[in-house]
């Protein structure tokens, strides 16, 4: 299997993958269901009143774990009585597993679009500034759909559905610079999967998904953003990005060059 790359535009310099975070538009899903809600502003909506529910209990995911989630404090946060929550859900599962897939749809439409005129690392910088600050943003949602995805076999279903579209559309972007037959496809898409893994864990780890948040030197935004870029690029185009369109993260640069005969550090 061969990376055949098209020439690319080797005049990109830093500022300019600097620049790429800004146009990344990462969304706090609560907030977009708040702004939907106020589309019926001065009306009597159901529609209205579930989205506020939707938006309580996307709020109170930030601050109370699954187990602890109750019916009257999302009605609360709402302005809803526990007989208007019962008139869209039956349970309090039922809202969760709505709001997850609900966020789910809502993220996948704001993952960026790949520029093909760009040099692949400012996609893949795209890529990795939108999802790290999607997940921040949505820190209670995720931490509620990975923990759950566990022990429920729709969450569980959710979840994979979320993977396949992320790896799917970066498919639809590599798959250009590559030469693939049926199987070798099959293994892109793996190694995509293995990326994104590894990107997850990283996430969890900071985050505390699975336990205790692990505050270190890794909590410098920056340094981890552009590693996990790096790693990502190599894993795809076998091979370093350019130095010039990296800050901190070209530290990193000679702790990775390595011998692919004898795996010794050049």
């Amino acid at each position: 299997m061969l990376v055949t790359m098209k020439k690319q535009n080797s005049n990109i310099a830093r500022d300019d993958i600097l620049s790429v975070r800004a146009d990344t538009a990462a969304i706090r899903f609560a907030d977009y269901l708040l702004a939907q809600a106020k589309q019926f502003e001065g009306k009597r909506s159901g529609k209205k009143t579930k989205l506020l529910l939707l938006a309580s209990a996307a709020k109170l995911f930030d601050t109370v774990p699954p187990q602890d989630m109750r019916v009257s404090d999302i009605c609360q946060g709402a302005n809803a009585s526990q007989g208007t929550y019962y008139l869209h859900f039956e349970t309090k599962t039922d809202i969760v597993i709505e709001l997850l897939s609900r966020f789910v749809d809502f993220e996948i439409g704001t993952m960026p679009v790949f520029a093909r005129e760009s040099h692949p690392f400012e996609n893949v910088m795209k890529m990795v500034y939108w999802y790290e600050d999607s997940f921040r943003l949505n820190f209670g949602i995720m931490l509620y759909l990975v923990r759950l995805s566990d022990v429920h076999a729709e969450l569980a279903e959710i979840w994979r559905r979320r993977a396949e579209f992320i790896v799917d559309r970066l498919l639809q972007w590599i798959g250009p610079y590559y030469d693939l037959d049926k199987e070798e496809d099959g293994h892109v898409r793996h190694m995509c999967f293995s990326v994104g893994s590894m990107m997850d864990e990283s996430l969890f780890a900071r985050y505390g998904i699975h336990g205790a948040a692990q505050s270190s030197q890794h909590d410098d935004f920056e340094l981890v953003t552009e590693l996990q870029a790096i790693l990502i690029y190599r894993s795809i185009f076998a091979g370093n990005p350019p130095a010039k369109m990296l800050t901190v993260g070209k530290v990193f640069l000679p702790l990775i060059q390595v011998d692919t005969e004898t795996g010794e550090r050049m």
